[in-house]
């Protein structure tokens, strides 16, 4: 009977946290259009800048601007993108920052892709701690 209550606090405890986030998911889902609205328009150390510090110690910030910029001559403007996923959850470090995973159907001029972006929420900033092109 314990564990049984264990497991029902803590999916207590995993709805409460996520629908106060998922009330806000426009926010989030605001920050990717964004994000590509600045890719479209060649801001590309705007979108860098949008990295969390583990985002840019992974790589670096002209690395990542080359990486943007290599994509565009492969695959041309952006045209749209559709939601395929979104999961709500907690970093497990302690430090009480949200994380937010969205997967993206994209559109470009000369193909489509699927790519992965975790953000953090983290003292009231939105910022990209990972990000997964997956070309198609």
């Amino acid at each position: 009977m314990g564990k049984f209550k264990c497991l029902s606090v803590a999916i207590i405890a995993l709805v409460t946290c996520g629908c106060g986030a998922t009330k806000s998911k426009d926010k989030y889902l605001k920050y990717i259009d964004d994000y590509y609205n600045n890719y479209n328009n060649n801001n590309y150390d705007y979108i860098a800048r949008l990295g969390d510090k583990s985002f840019l110690k992974a790589t670096s910030k002209d690395e990542y601007i080359d990486l943007l910029k290599k994509r565009k001559i492969i695959y041309g403007k952006h045209k749209n993108h559709s939601l395929i996923s979104w999961v709500v959850s907690k970093e497990i470090t302690g430090k009480g920052d949200s994380i937010f995973t969205a997967k993206y159907k994209v559109v470009y001029e000369n193909g489509e892709t699927e790519e992965k972006f975790v953000l953090v929420l983290s003292e009231g900033k939105i910022r990209i701690k990972s990000y997964t092109p997956e070309c198609g």
